[in-house]
């Protein structure tokens, strides 16, 4: 019989848990519907105020006079609410037996599966449900979020028929995290652009320039961003700025070529107003990178000017410049700041390699020395002073400085590689240096310097065939350098092959016109 619900006063009652059982069902006369009635609102006046283990006895009353599955589901969903889910269960069966159509007690005991992680039978009564209401999308979207894990196909299919309904966030929002997760990246940015049409939150425009930037599609993301310029709140504008300059930045000069929007991009953006030199920062290593250097001074100057005593901004910008090959930059940038940071070894060292990348080793010298008296256990700085002291043909100061570095680190590639060529030109050590040479092969073996430095000491060895082998694989690996194939060329005369002698000197002379010792050998072979 059909009992409704209502509220009225609640009498005190003594607690008593009574667990289920089969009752017969009573005569149906008014009296008896009168008692289940008022049992029944005294529960739900009780369920209402969160007072379930009361709800549940008067609900447990009125089952005495009425097995209704209606009763029964009341004291099921009580049960399940103080999460009782196994007597909860009990009484959610009792109650879809009596009605396995009624969508609220087929919709609890999924419930209760759920808790219970019996996720098969979850989905069977979803699907039940679904059919019995095929138009509510309520129902679909939930089957749609069962089928996630074990069915994402499925699920796609279920959160489609919803939205071929409607473009709703909510079904939107649940697509686009399953595509994400499934690895569908294409379908995944389509639906947030979907998501973002329907509501242009600053929050769904950082996903969708996120999936644009992982996506490698930079020019929508800059299509989106320039009209936020004026539109969205300066930090939310800022934010996803950074997330598609801090991608480009690291791109090959190519592919930024192929951006052609990036210029306006750009110069837009110089017309913001930030409060973070960070914006600035990455805007104007952009510009650098497309060769806009009016731009990137401009963007550099506001950088600096906002720095304010942070260390972080001179040695990024520093290594930046010297990564682009703007030394004089580099040095001009430090000076500006090393009064403020007197104990800060970076300064000196990255402006004597500036000035060591411009062949003035005699004005790095004294920086590295001040590096070192900073810090005398700083590899980088040993490092370059032994590859200064070896450009000034100062070899005992030389080696002592690669000695030192190695102590440091004793596997360094490079300064492992750059102690056995010295030794090697200078035909000492010999052994030491294949030593040495061998470990920056081993850990860099398609370096085409390692491999030269390898086969050069083969050379002041005597193993030419040796030699041949490594220079060979040098001139493979890259577009070789006048030195290697000068090498080459030795090797092969010391062999005997003077016509490819003869080639490699010529295309050494190509490398490099000027280079005298190139000249005498083609001169010596031309007789």
């Amino acid at each position: 019989m059909g009992i409704g619900f209502g509220a009225c006063s609640t009498p005190t009652i003594s607690k008593r848990i009574i667990t289920p059982r089969h009752f017969s069902f009573q005569t149906d006369s008014s009296q008896v519907v009168k008692r289940a009635k008022d049992y029944v609102i005294r529960g739900s006046v009780l369920q209402m105020q969160e007072l379930y283990a009361d709800a549940i006895l008067e609900f447990q009353m009125a089952l005495r006079y009425d097995s209704s599955e209606v009763i029964l589901y009341a004291i099921a969903k009580n049960y399940a609410l103080l999460n009782k889910n196994e007597i909860a269960l009990e009484y959610a069966r009792m109650a879809y037996h009596k009605d396995s159509t009624s969508i609220p007690i087929l919709s609890l005991l999924a419930d209760i599966l759920e808790r219970n992680d019996e996720m098969n039978d979850v989905i069977e009564l979803y699907e039940k449900i679904s059919a019995l209401e095929p138009d509510n999308h309520d129902h679909i979207f939930t089957l749609a979020q069962l089928f996630e894990e074990s069915n994402p196909k499925r699920s796609v299919d279920l959160y489609k028929r919803i939205l071929a309904f409607e473009e709703d966030e909510t079904t939107l929002w649940f697509l686009s995290q399953l595509y994400r997760n499934t690895g569908q990246y294409t379908n995944y940015i389509e639906t947030i652009e979907r998501l973002y049409a329907l509501n242009s939150d600053i929050r769904v425009a950082n996903l969708l320039v996120q999936g644009y930037v992982n996506n490698s599609t930079y020019k929508k993301a800059i299509q989106l961003i320039l009209p936020l310029e004026f539109l969205a709140h300066s930090d939310d504008f800022e934010n996803l700025n950074s997330t598609l300059t801090e991608a480009l930045v690291d791109l090959p000069d190519s592919t930024l070529q192929q951006i052609s929007t990036l210029d306006s991009f750009l110069f837009q953006s110089s017309k913001h107003i930030s409060a973070d030199w960070k914006y600035y920062f990455y805007n104007g290593m952009l510009s650098e990178r497309i060769h806009d250097t009016i731009l990137s001074e401009i963007y550099f100057s506001k950088a600096i000017q906002l720095n304010g005593s942070s260390i972080e901004l001179p040695l990024r910008l520093s290594g930046f410049y010297l990564q682009q090959g703007k030394f004089l930059s580099v040095i001009s940038l430090l000076q500006k700041f090393t009064s403020d940071f007197p104990q800060e070894v970076r300064f000196p060292l990255f402006m004597a390699i500036a000035f060591s990348s411009m062949n003035n080793f005699q004005d790095a010298l004294p920086l590295l020395r001040q590096a070192i008296q900073l810090d005398s256990t700083n590899f980088d700085a040993w490092t370059q002073i032994g590859i200064v002291y070896d450009h000034l043909h100062f070899s005992d100061s030389s080696d002592a400085a690669y000695e030192k570095a190695l102590q440091i680190n004793a596997t360094s590639p490079l300064v492992n590689n750059n102690y056995a060529y010295s030794l090697s030109v200078r035909q000492t050590n010999l052994h030491q240096a294949l030593t040495m040479a061998q470990k920056a092969v081993q850990a860099q073996p398609l370096n085409p310097s390692f491999l030269d430095t390898y086969a050069w000491v083969h050379f002041q060895l005597g193993n030419y065939d040796k030699a041949m082998e490594y220079l060979e694989k040098a001139v493979e690996y890259s577009e070789p350098s006048a030195t290697i194939l000068e090498h080459l060329g030795d090797t092969y005369f010391r062999l005997g092959n003077q016509n490819k002698a003869y080639e490699a000197y010529k295309n050494a002379l190509v490398k490099s016109p000027e280079r005298h010792s190139v000249i005498e050998r083609l001169q010596k072979l031309s007789k």
